[in-house]
């Protein structure tokens, strides 16, 4: 009698794979064309990006203006495509006014307000790169960048202004906008170099790199400091040694706690130069006293008449000894300080100080408050800004930064 026919031995083993392979492949296929049918075909690859720019103005709009390129490499980071070419921070200049009464900005290398050796060493392995110099003279080149001297802050304040950033980028207001739109910018310029008729009329070819000129991005990406740890980018900002060892003489002259002190100093971001009373003329109490608001201000922040206090300020280099003694008189009879009214000026010899330039100095003031235990600033200022940014990466004490009331 003859047996039943059995099922079908399995087909091979390889044989499955490549049917499972083709199955997989189909159905990629398909993903891919409903993707194309809804969001286009994906971007090519960026070539290799510089992204040239100039920190320009006083000390903490120039830190400002580093921090801002900071959160936007770390957004191209983030929206990378495969293929994309990497993405260089390139900034060489660093300005400083000629001398505190003036708004004279003197030119000088990047290296007079950050150690720029240790800054890319610090960004280097997170995949950024930050560089002083780059060989972009065969890339092709993008300006972003406005010079018009009808919307150049300082423009006739400096012998050789960057530019502003343009506005079509400025108003993109966040980082990732920002980051998209000058993706969006360099596909443009790609396209119209290597396109069809471009080589017809003899366009140089393949786009090996872009140089995009920003100039001062002064007004860039405004939530780089909220939505992009800024603590973190505050943190990695290095300084010259030079001024760092200023600033360390200055702590070290400071006077210890009194007696039933807490221990450590405290410090006050004193922001009542002309240009802030002047931002104070709104107010409806025409005799308004911004001393009194700091006064205020410390003690709700537990400074007691045994605090010693630092106060970082650009008024004590034009400071009289009798408005020293006078505004001195006033901490003390408010009860927030204890002893002197201790500043750069008055804790060490001005030789320490020697050849330092104005926004040197500024710095010396913000490495001495970034390690007082607690510190009263204005809000409103880029010190207070980056100076709360710096102690927070630190990893100081919640609310030890207090914000003036």
């Amino acid at each position: 009698m003859a047996r039943a026919a059995g099922p079908p031995p399995p087909p091979p083993l390889p044989l499955l794979r490549l049917l499972l392979a083709a199955v997989a492949a189909a159905n990629a296929a398909l993903c891919i064309a409903q993707s194309w049918a809804v969001l286009g075909p994906p971007p090519p690859p960026l070539p290799p990006l510089y992204l040239q720019y100039t920190g320009f103005a006083g000390l903490n709009n120039q830190l400002g203006a580093h921090m801002r390129m900071l959160a936007i490499a770390t957004g191209f980071n983030i929206t990378r495509n495969p293929g994309d070419g990497p993405v260089t921070l390139v900034t060489s200049l660093a300005y400083s006014r000629r001398n505190f009464s003036s708004l004279w900005f003197d030119e000088y290398p990047i290296d007079h307000i950050l150690d720029m050796e240790a800054y890319s060493d610090y960004w280097r392995p997170k995949g950024i790169n930050v560089t002083k110099a780059a060989d972009t003279a065969a890339c092709l080149q993008l300006p972003m960048v406005d010079r018009d001297p009808g919307v150049l802050i300082f423009g006739r304040e400096t012998d050789r202004h960057p530019g502003m950033t343009a506005a079509d980028l400025v108003h993109r207001v966040t980082v990732l906008n920002t980051t998209y739109a000058i993706r969006a910018a360099v596909q443009k310029a790609v396209r119209a170099q290597t396109g069809l008729l471009s080589r017809l009329a003899g366009s140089p070819g393949p786009v090996e790199c872009v140089a995009i000129e920003l100039g001062w991005p002064a007004f860039l990406a405004m939530d780089w400091g909220v939505y992009w740890n800024g603590p973190q980018l505050a943190k990695s900002l290095a300084f010259p040694k030079r001024v760092a060892a200023a600033a360390d003489a200055v702590l070290a002259a400071l006077p210890p706690p009194q007696s039933g002190a807490a221990a450590g100093f405290r410090g006050v971001h004193l922001r009542v130069e002309e240009d802030f009373r002047l931002m104070d003329l709104y107010r409806a109490d025409k005799n308004y006293d911004p001393v009194v608001r700091y006064i205020d201000t410390m003690k709700k922040a537990n400074f007691t008449a045994a605090t010693t206090v630092y106060f970082a300020s650009g008024v004590f280099q034009t400071m009289n000894a009798t408005e020293h003694a006078a505004l001195a008189r006033r901490f003390l009879e408010g009860g927030v300080m204890g002893g002197a009214l201790n500043h750069k000026e008055s804790l060490v010899p001005p030789a320490t100080f020697d050849g330092l330039s104005t926004e040197q100095l500024a710095l010396v003031d913000l490495l001495v408050l970034r390690r007082a235990a607690a510190v009263v600033g204005d809000m409103r200022s880029t010190f207070a800004e980056n100076l709360k940014y710096m102690r927070q990466g630190d990893g100081t004490a919640p609310g030890s930064f207090v914000p003036l009331v």
